[in-house]
């Protein structure tokens, strides 16, 4: 049987939790809410139905492609860390399967190069190192 001292002592623990997890939601909720707002002011400043004077002309396209950097970063920061989560998770025979997941498609698209297209040699040789680099993810998963 508790005491009345140790019940004082879980009511006071169980009440601390009780904030933290409403603090924890508080913040989450708050920064979800933020970044959502900040896509949102970024994507309105890159608006095309502005009037620009020649003047402003190049701050006004300076603003704007800093507001396309701003938004890929946005969203690439946190897919960054969440695959470098999944590595941790999966190791590194998932990371050999992600790895080889795109062979296909890329052996499709170097073939698919038309003989008239411009920088076809280019293109073509990009998707072959693109191949062989998909590749050795199978090269490797066999050895290991």
């Amino acid at each position: 049987m508790l005491t009345g001292r140790e019940k004082a002592k879980s009511c006071f623990k169980l009440c601390v939790q009780l904030i933290l997890c409403c603090v924890t939601l508080i913040a989450i909720l708050s920064a979800g809410i933020i970044s959502k707002g900040s896509i949102c002011f970024i994507i309105s400043s890159m608006s095309r139905d502005r009037t620009v004077s020649n003047d402003s002309d190049s701050l006004y396209q300076h603003a704007e492609r800093f507001a396309s950097w701003s938004i890929f970063f946005s969203f690439e920061v946190s897919e960054l860390f969440g695959f470098l989560q999944s590595l941790h998770a999966v190791g590194l025979h998932g990371v050999l399967i992600t790895n080889c997941l795109y062979l296909i498609p890329v052996l499709f698209n170097f073939l698919s190069r038309k003989p008239d297209k411009p920088k076809r040699v280019a293109k073509m040789t990009m998707d072959g190192f693109a191949f062989l680099s998909q590749l050795t993810g199978c090269l490797h998963w066999t050895l290991i």
